[in-house]
């Protein structure tokens, strides 16, 4: 009984060796290159956190929310993210309808997400003063290391209403290192 007794310390023994020189070893394979990367995610953002921010959408022409620059260290998936309400408050000629887009370093402009505002309902038979409607939405770039701006930019399609108006706007992309 007491050789079994040893035999069972000596394999617990062993097995606390095994694992305190695996974690032992895998921390010694963690380079300060690739912890800084996992340490320090590479982030931009734009934010507006009052209401009267004073962004109108007019008639056909794009308007551009707000533009980032993120310097991506390694080959990564870039998630760009954005959220806003857009109003009818102020404006006029709608219905309306906003069509939310970002790109990447000036490419083709993806379209996102696109929103109806001001319909003859929501004022008639709802009978609400204004109409406001949450306009956000998510989407992935692949970024090669450098320096890369994302832009995002609302635009009016199939309507041409005027002080269209945009609160809260904010907008980010954040880096995640392909593995």
């Amino acid at each position: 009984m007491a050789a079994h007794f040893h035999h069972a310390e000596t394999s617990a023994t062993t097995a606390l060796i095994h694992r305190v020189l695996a974690i032992a070893l895998s921390v010694a394979l963690v380079t300060p290159a690739s912890f800084a990367l996992a340490a320090s995610p590479q982030i931009a953002d734009f934010s507006t956190p009052g209401w009267n921010t004073e962004y109108f959408i007019n008639g056909k022409q794009p308007f551009i929310v707000s533009t980032l620059s993120l310097d991506v260290k390694a080959p990564s998936k870039v998630l760009v993210q954005f959220s806003s309400e857009i109003t009818s408050e102020h404006a006029e000629n709608c219905p309306c309808y906003i069509r939310a887009m970002v790109s990447m370093d000036g490419g083709k402009a993806r379209p996102i997400n696109r929103i109806n505002l001001g319909s003859p309902a929501i004022h008639d038979t709802n009978k609400y003063d204004n109409d406001r409607e949450t306009l956000s939405g998510t989407t992935v770039f692949d970024a090669a290391p450098g320096k890369h701006t994302y832009e995002l930019t609302f635009q009016q399609v199939e309507s041409n209403g005027t002080k269209v108006e945009i609160y809260y706007p904010n907008f980010s992309a954040v880096a995640f290192p392909n593995e």
